[in-house]
């Protein structure tokens, strides 16, 4: 990897409202940006917010890309702008194509970490993220970083609309510049953000669910949140009775939905925050897809539901035996739905009924993809075992795979020819047919090199006035030299004295394991 060069910009955007919930107001914080001017000098600006929050965005330059030949795809200009493609969550993309196979990797970008958010793609860029890397913007032919975010917490999905990029880590909801990675406002809902981002097409407002907690610490209801996407002000704030709800919400219309870890699935008015109903489930409800007349969840124990928009009752529903862990896809007449003993069904929207099944051979635990239409329409699949499939929606059979060396983690996103996954390990991957002519080390998949600054000499830890790199005891303001201990010892004699009693029950402490590990037989 190239290394990173800091880059710095003012950032300018005073936002004012509160988000009535007795949170922090949706102000900018003390994030600071960097990017470099025209001339490469920097010019810096701090924004601050009452959790006085301090994070790093560094815009990335890299070394030029390898030169284009003929048998290169298209730039990705398509976009799968958020977890499922669109705010209902369809996993739907009909206007997008897939390679025909077989493929082979373009590029192939680690991380420090592991559990990759959903990715999301928007003209020529992939974005991801991850507790150890934050978010990340990625060249999308050639997996060059362009920009980089860390939060405060681990980010959810990302969510791009126009310029911008919604996000959350445990307790914040944020809207970055998706070119900069700039954060451009913040809101903090007063407990833990549970379910990742949605925002609706339009860019109008953010959806979020949270866990909340009183002044003890103790767990004191969930609600759902709808901000106003231009400021993170809040729109409604509504209680969610009996439960709570996790993953990912779906909206469609005015009707905003999710599930969580007991058996209920709940709807609200997107508009105003009423409740519209609540369906009693099994456990561990997944993430929805919201058709024109059904809402579609899997449970774990093992049943597919096709729920009235209208009013939740059950349209029908259908056993597969083993848990649904991932969200449905749905698309021209059909739903997909993956499970963890590796099948791949397609189920007629209306009737339920099953058409044909698909065998993964092992743990297919990601929601399906679905791009194309007619007899060009293809579902694409990723498994515990590494494999990505493209599988014929007609059909159920295989058109191509590919084994990758790690368990396949996020939804497989398509956009232009290309196929972009991330794995287990925090590998992100782009897939093309194998006519293209991958760059030179592409399937090389290095963590990315992060820049230690220097340490500054003149620090002064302790405020003492006296430099760390000349002072004896850094961390203590009361010692500057080897001197100073000695006074404190004279001027209080049980200085020394608790650190004679300390190293005694160190001593006595080694002493008894080692009596302990030879009485067992063990060598000390």
């Amino acid at each position: 990897m190239a290394s990173l060069h800091s880059r710095r910009a003012v950032l300018a955007l005073a936002v004012s409202g509160y988000t009535g919930v007795g949170a922090a107001a949706a102000t900018p914080s003390n994030r600071t940006t960097t990017r470099p001017s025209a001339t490469n000098g920097t010019s810096t600006a701090n924004r601050t917010s009452t959790s006085n929050r301090t994070s790093t965005s560094n815009r990335t330059s890299t070394s030029d890309p390898p030169e284009t030949t003929a048998s290169e795809p298209t730039e990705p200009i398509g976009t799968h702008p958020m977890f499922g493609g669109d705010p209902a969550r369809t996993g739907a993309a009909p206007d997008e194509g897939g390679p025909g196979g077989p493929v082979t990797v373009q590029w192939c970008v680690g991380s420090g970490g592991h559990r990759l958010t959903p990715l999301a793609v928007a003209d020529g860029t992939v974005f991801s993220g991850s507790p150890s890397d934050g978010l990340r913007a990625l060249d999308a032919t050639s997996g060059r970083t362009q920009w980089q975010t860390r939060l405060d917490g681990h980010p959810s999905a990302p969510s791009v609309v126009g310029d911008r990029l919604y996000t959350a880590d445990d307790r914040t909801i944020y809207a970055l510049g998706r070119e900069s990675g700039r954060e451009l406002w913040s809101t903090t809902l007063g407990g833990h953000v549970s379910t990742s981002t949605l925002v609706t097409a339009e860019g109008e407002t953010v959806f979020a669910a949270s866990i909340d907690e009183d002044e003890s610490g103790e767990r004191a209801g969930a609600h759902l949140h709808a901000l106003d996407a231009r400021d993170g002000a809040a729109k409604w704030r509504a209680p969610i009775d009996g439960g709570t709800i996790f993953g990912s919400l779906a909206v469609r219309d005015r009707l905003v939905c999710g599930g969580g870890a007991r058996h209920y699935f709940y709807a609200f008015d997107a508009r105003t925050g009423d409740r519209r109903w609540r369906a009693d489930l099994g456990d561990h409800a997944t993430s929805p897809a919201i058709g024109q007349e059904s809402v579609f969840v899997g449970d774990e124990p093992g049943t597919v539901y096709a729920l009235d928009r209208s009013d939740g009752t059950e349209r029908w529903t259908y056993e597969v035996g083993t848990e649904v862990r991932s969200s449905p896809a749905v698309s021209n007449g059909t739903v997909y739905v993956s499970t963890t003993d590796g099948y791949l069904y397609a189920f007629d929207v209306a009737s339920g009924t099953r058409r044909w099944r698909f065998d993964g051979g092992r743990r297919l635990t990601t929601s399906p993809t679905v791009v194309g239409t007619g007899d060009d329409e293809v579902v694409y699949v990723g498994s515990d075992q590494g494999n990505v499939f493209a599988v014929d929606a007609a059909r159920g059979t295989r058109r191509w795979s590919i084994q990758l060396s790690g368990a396949v983690e996020t939804p497989p996103v398509v956009v232009d020819g290309y196929v972009f996954v991330g794995d287990r390990e925090g590998r992100v991957r782009a897939l093309v047919d194998e006519s293209t002519s991958p760059p030179a080390g592409a399937r090389t998949c290095d963590a990315p090199r992060t820049e230690t600054p220097a340490r500054n000499r003149d620090e002064d830890d302790d405020g003492d006035g006296v430099a760390d790199r000349n002072d004896y005891a850094p961390r203590d303001p009361s010692v500057q030299r080897r001197a100073d201990i000695d006074t404190a010892e004279r001027n209080d004699p049980g200085f020394l004295s608790g650190i004679g009693v300390g190293a005694a029950l160190t001593l006595l402490g080694v002493g008894s394991g080692w009596w302990l590990r030879s009485r067992d037989g063990e060598e000390p």
